[in-house]
């Protein structure tokens, strides 16, 4: 069992990015509290645990936006010459127009959705650092 453990551990350390640095002095041995780091850093399940919680972090950071109404801003201008043949007058035209518009556009009903939507983002979150810790954990058992 003992000698598994050490093929196990021996494994983990030769595949990490600390293997790659210079060997210990002789008399400095590697601790437990390193190879956990080792492990932390280096596990596939871990950082697929951690993504996907900040995945859902930012899903409901875009929900929650939809809450504001959307702005658009138009403007539009037209020159309306002065000439015999066009038969603008000066006094009503102004010798041209100038227009602009503000749109503000929110939806009145949406049906509840947006609510359900954060609260199942918000159930995603907790549900994800549930698994990071039970990933985190399994890991830390597996290297003990």
């Amino acid at each position: 069992m003992k000698k598994l453990l050490a093929i196990v551990l021996f494994c983990i350390y030769a595949a990490s990015p600390a293997a790659a640095l210079p060997p210990p002095d002789s008399g400095q041995a590697l601790t437990l509290d390193r190879y956990l780091a080792i492990a932390r850093a280096n596990n596939l399940s871990l950082q697929q645990a951690q993504k996907a919680s900040h995945i859902a972090e930012l899903s409901r950071k875009e929900i929650s936006k939809t809450a504001y109404p959307q702005v658009s801003f138009l403007g539009n201008g037209t020159y309306a010459p002065l000439s015999s043949r066009h038969g603008y007058d000066p006094a009503i035209s102004n010798e041209g127009q100038l227009g602009g518009q503000v749109i503000l556009e929110q939806s009145l009903y949406d049906g509840g959705i947006r609510g359900l939507r954060i609260a199942q983002a918000d159930l995603d979150i907790r549900r994800l650092s549930k698994e990071q810790q039970l990933v985190l954990k399994d890991l830390e058992l597996n290297v003990t």
